[in-house]
């Protein structure tokens, strides 16, 4: 309550408290809680992060792990279903065995066999019957190339160079490779294109070179006989597609095709990198509902 003068010049009572209360609870709401009221862990510039928002930051992070691990689940059954037709195929190691299998469509299967060339090649260069045989001629040339370099002077001040250097370098002119078109595997043959032979164990020799020649011959050999393991489709008296043919057994093989991990690395590398920037985010932006 108050006084204040009237239009005609009287004094005149009014109650001005209301009025007095609405303003100052307006202000308040307007108001930013100060320092005082919260407690601020780190300050700059650009953001603060309170206690509350530290707080509120940690459910964020229970959230998202509770939703990553249901994920997480959902492809843990997905790679169960991709990686069943390893765990089911059968095993085969004779020759007998082999054969019956392709011929009555088997399905899927492991093999393990010894893999020889019906018709092994041989090469003037080096001495001995292979699987496989790549020659690559090389000279010896001298080469230029201009580098670009930068010089300071006294003052600091950056000024650019060329030079043209010369280099020498094994240079290869032609490539010829030989293989034996047919390959007996667990006693049965098949084109030399029907495997992968990245376990097949592959040696390199120089022949020529030296101090007073600059031509030589890099020759790569695939020694000729050798024991894999493959996992084909067997169907209609063969398989299925190229075999990729490896050293290991078969219950290792079958171990290391089934144990399929990277699906789940993949994604809990981009879940942890999602639940980072979320709380990141969280901290930037303007968080005053949670401290009022």
């Amino acid at each position: 309550m108050g006084y204040s003068i009237g239009r005609d010049g009287r004094t005149q009572w009014r109650n001005t408290d209301k009025g007095i209360c609405n303003s100052a609870w307006k202000r308040h709401l307007s108001e930013k809680p100060s320092k005082k009221d919260r407690i601020v862990l780190y300050e700059s510039i650009d953001f603060e992060i309170t206690l509350r928002e530290v707080l509120f930051s940690l459910l964020i992070l229970g959230v998202m792990s509770f939703l990553g691990f249901l994920v997480h689940s959902w492809i843990d059954k997905k790679v169960d279903d991709s990686t069943l037709k390893y765990r089911q195929a059968v095993a085969i190691e004779s020759p007998d065995e082999f054969r019956h299998a392709m011929d009555t469509d088997v399905g899927h299967a492991f093999v393990r066999g010894k893999l020889e060339a019906v018709t092994p090649v041989t090469s003037k260069l080096v001495k001995g019957e292979y699987l496989r045989i790549e020659v690559r001629h090389q000279k010896y040339q001298m080469h230029t190339r201009v580098v670009t370099y930068t010089t300071y002077d006294s003052k600091g001040r950056p000024h650019t160079h060329h030079r043209t250097e010369t280099y020498w370098s094994w240079d290869t002119k032609w490539t010829s490779e030989t293989n034996s078109p047919m390959v007996r595997f667990c006693g049965s043959e098949f084109k030399y294109n029907k495997f992968n032979y990245g376990c097949a164990r592959e040696e390199e020799t120089v022949v020529g070179g030296g101090l007073f020649n600059n031509e030589r011959d890099l020759v790569y050999t695939t020694k000729d006989g050798f024991t894999g393991t493959i996992f084909a489709d067997l169907r209609d008296k063969g398989f299925k597609g190229r075999a990729d043919m490896v050293r290991a057994d078969i219950e290792k093989y079958r171990e290391g095709l089934a144990k399929c991990a990277w699906p789940y690395v993949l994604f809990w590398l981009l879940w942890f990198a999602l639940t980072v920037g979320a709380i990141v985010l969280f901290y930037i932006i303007d968080n005053e509902w949670l401290e009022g």
